[in-house]
């Protein structure tokens, strides 16, 4: 059947026009389309007071993901798409249909727009997975996974991929929440850790006392109260821009490999604290702004009336990326300065440090 529908595009795509046959399915509200990834949402279910999970079936341009990935989401608010990144929850062998699972953050357009609006049926559009924060080949004999708030989420997903594979190695999470109503699949993952006697789940406040007597942030001596910690190979951490920080610093110290990724920006590192102002050119808007060297581009575009694409915010996506035609900018993750020309730069997390010219 998948040849013949191949075959039947094939024949009639050079008398379409994608682009036109896109944008005509959004209007008409239908998940059929000719390149782009429309999903019809299924059902939203809550976890916990700020978070629900939405189940989505995507359209056959869904080209299925890998546990721990993420995709930018995009959804029409008032008469706006709006693009955010979020991770993918469910396991990849459940196809086209898949789940994302969001908290609601106080004023985000976007999150409050699928916690508090969206209902089965409405349509979204999702993007191409993306992330590196993936289950090793082979698996490692231990796995430590650190999760804090909205961290669990891509770990869900790989925890998911474990258990419906016999959970091949043994696995350690440990998950941070502020208190005990916060955590999100708290059952499920009780449920996985009785079925496989390698999983241990380790559920952790931070403002209030645990039943199972685990509170506290992440620290050294936190991580050495957890049983067979010594034996890990492989740890990742995902959680806010501290928390991995911290996990880092941690695993640093004991010699231990770490994957991990924020889902909030770290503070920059910039290689000169100066306050300086710099032009920045936009060559086909033909737009001279005047911004400073303290803060991403993408703000600062966005400050000054600039419409930019853009997903996580956080130099993961790519969705922001622009042409550099010339000038210098600082990245925000490493701290170096780059002047060479035409290089394509992430506008979320690169600071101008010098006058530049972008193709925008």
């Amino acid at each position: 059947m998948q040849a013949f529908k191949t075959w039947g595009e094939n024949l009639i795509s050079p008398l379409i026009n994608p682009a036109k046959f896109d944008f005509w399915a959004q209007q008409l509200g239908t998940t059929h389309a000719w390149g782009r990834c429309f999903a019809r949402v299924i059902s939203v279910v809550s976890q916990s007071p700020d978070t629900k999970t939405l189940t989505l079936k995507a359209n056959r341009n869904w080209q299925g993901f890998v546990a721990g990935q993420h995709c930018n989401v995009t959804a029409s608010i008032a008469g706006r798409n709006i693009t955010r990144s979020y991770s993918i929850s469910s396991d990849p062998i459940d196809g086209r249909h898949i789940q994302i699972t969001i908290r609601r953050e106080a004023g985000g357009l976007m999150s409050e727009h699928l916690c508090n609006d969206i209902e089965a049926g409405d349509r979204l559009e999702l993007g191409r997975p993306f992330g590196d924060m993936l289950l090793p080949t082979p698996m490692p004999e231990h796995l430590l996974l650190l999760a804090a708030g909205s961290g669990i989420t891509p770990m869900i997903s790989q925890i998911r991929t474990l258990a419906r594979n016999g959970m091949p190695s043994a696995v350690t999470l440990m998950y941070w929440e502020k208190t005990n109503t916060d955590f999100n699949f708290a059952h499920e993952l009780r449920s996985i850790a009785l079925n496989h006697p390698n999983f241990e789940v380790h559920l952790i406040t931070t403002r209030e006392q645990n039943e199972e007597s685990v509170s506290g942030r992440i620290s050294h001596e936190l991580l050495s109260k957890m049983p067979n910690i010594s034996h890990v190979d492989q740890a990742f951490a995902c959680g806010s821009s501290g928390f991995v920080e911290a996990a880092a610093s941690i695993c640093k110290h004991r010699k231990l490999p770490l994957l991990s990724e924020a889902f909030t920006p770290s503070q920059a590192q910039t290689s000169n604290t100066e306050i300086t102002q710099h032009d920045v050119y936009l060559r086909r808007s033909k737009i001279h702004l005047r911004l400073s060297n303290q803060l991403p581009l993408l703000e600062q575009l966005e400050s000054a009336g600039v419409s930019v694409p853009f997903g996580c915010r956080q130099g993961i996506c790519n969705t922001c990326t622009c042409t550099r035609i010339s000038g210098a900018t600082v990245d925000d993750f490493s701290g170096g300065v780059d002047n060479e020309p035409s290089q394509i730069i992430k506008l979320c997390v690169s600071r101008a440090a010098a006058n530049i010219e972008l193709d925008l």
